[in-house]
């Protein structure tokens, strides 16, 4: 059982890539974790060297500039060292995530990260109805 965690003040600092965010989490009574990086849990974007991989930062960019707030959930630290694995909602009714969004807008693919992690077609394709994997 991996443990949870939420963190419902966490702002946007930037991002390595699609599925790989940096954040500043607000602990509460003055106390802050500076720079964390959070691995979208249940998604896979191509990597920069990729074809559309680029194009998929870009748009998670564009989606929640820096200074954003942001709900995350971790679902405990990723297999590299230093990242959370997270659900990180885009409001704060907790009714969109970032995830759910990439999937949607065909930056992303769902992936539970057993086994090569799959590529996201290029040029992408905006499925008509995402697979919730979380």
């Amino acid at each position: 059982m991996r443990d949870i965690w939420t963190y419902p003040a966490s702002y946007m600092v930037g991002n390595h890539d699609a599925d790989t965010i940096t954040v500043n989490i607000d602990l509460g009574q003055q106390q802050w974790t500076m720079g964390r990086n959070v691995r979208l849990f249940g998604v896979a974007a191509n990597e920069l060297k990729d074809p559309g991989g680029k194009e998929a930062r870009d748009a998670v960019s564009a989606k929640i500039p820096i200074g954003t707030k942001l709900y995350i959930i971790s679902r405990g630290w990723d297999k590299y060292a230093g990242r959370i694995d997270g659900v990180v909602y885009l409001d704060p009714d907790q009714a969109i995530t970032l995830q759910s969004w990439l999937i949607l807008e065909g930056w992303a693919v769902p992936w539970d990260g057993n086994g090569k992690q799959p590529k996201v077609p290029w040029p992408r394709v905006r499925p008509e109805e995402p697979e919730r994997v979380w």
